[in-house]
């Protein structure tokens, strides 16, 4: 008879921008297309402003450069 695994739920990743950045609005989405595989984008907003990422580490990078008044 095979073991039963629990399986703890997987950390979420904008946790750590929720915390270092506690103004912001965080959230995902899965996007499914048919001619490739679905991926999860991530976005951040504040203000009216909206910033998407397939990362977390790209909306945290896209954060501080609009934070610090510089973008791209």
């Amino acid at each position: 008879m095979p073991a039963l695994v629990a399986r703890l739920p997987e950390p979420d990743p904008l946790d750590p921008l929720r915390a270092e950045h506690p103004g912001w609005e965080f959230g995902s989405r899965w996007i499914g297309t048919s001619s490739a595989a679905d991926r999860k984008v991530y976005w951040a907003t504040r203000a009216g402003v909206t910033v998407t990422g397939h990362h977390a580490a790209s909306l945290a990078e896209q954060i501080t450069r609009l934070e610090r008044g510089w973008y791209w």
